[in-house]
């Protein structure tokens, strides 16, 4: 059913610019708060009076989660259909960033953020694998590289001076605002099938490779 449901929305080409830009949004958004990381530990600080290891150790597990995350996929991502993969764990990073702003307790709060990092890790294993898939990998991560760095700058500019206004909800919501945004684009992304021939031919070219110099 869920197949079904992307396959009635128009796709982009699967190797145009849209499309590059649509797969760098999927595979920012599960570590999207990695580049907005100083205006997070700051309004944890500044909002909830979080000392700065309190609020230091918060962000720590949500990278720790998510490097979990992205190690456990990697076994699985080949064989699954990744475009209702992506859209359970889009929905499931919206669900916890909503369940944060709940939540003023330094320990919750480290809990809940590695359950994130881990959704979001998992989320950004699934987009490298389908980035992968396109013609020209190289031109979707330099797509990659512009999403991070452009809208991570702009959100560590204009963060910070909206905390005092509107509390640590407006970190929250910034990250959820992204994850929705992805979730348009999911849709009018192709399939990418993996290529059975070129992945054996890969295979075969590093199979005298050794795993151990």
């Amino acid at each position: 059913m869920s197949m079904y449901l992307f396959s009635s929305f128009p796709k982009v080409s699967p190797n145009g610019l849209v499309a590059r830009l649509f797969l760098a949004f999927l595979a920012t958004a599960g570590l999207f708060y990695v580049n907005i990381m100083p205006a997070i530990v700051n309004g944890l600080i500044e909002a909830l009076h979080f000392s700065n290891q309190q609020a230091g150790s918060v962000a720590s597990a949500n990278i720790y989660g998510a490097a979990f995350g992205a190690l456990l996929i990697v076994p699985f991502v080949r064989r699954m259909q990744w475009q209702p993969v992506a859209l359970g764990f889009l929905l499931a990073l919206v669900c916890i960033d909503l369940a944060s702003l709940a939540i003023t307790h330094p320990t919750t709060l480290l809990t809940v953020r590695f359950l994130h990092g881990f959704v979001g890790g998992m989320l950004v294993g699934t987009g490298f694998s389908v980035m992968a898939r396109t013609a020209q990998p190289d031109r979707s991560f330099g797509m990659l590289l512009v999403v991070q760095y452009g809208l991570g700058g702009l959100g560590v500019m204009l963060i910070p001076g909206l905390v005092p206004v509107f509390g640590t909800a407006i970190l929250f919501l910034a990250l959820v605002a992204f994850s929705l945004v992805t979730l348009g684009m999911l849709p009018f992304l192709p399939e990418y099938h993996v290529d059975e021939q070129e992945s054996r031919a890969r295979a075969a070219a590093h199979a005298g490779v050794r795993a151990v110099p």
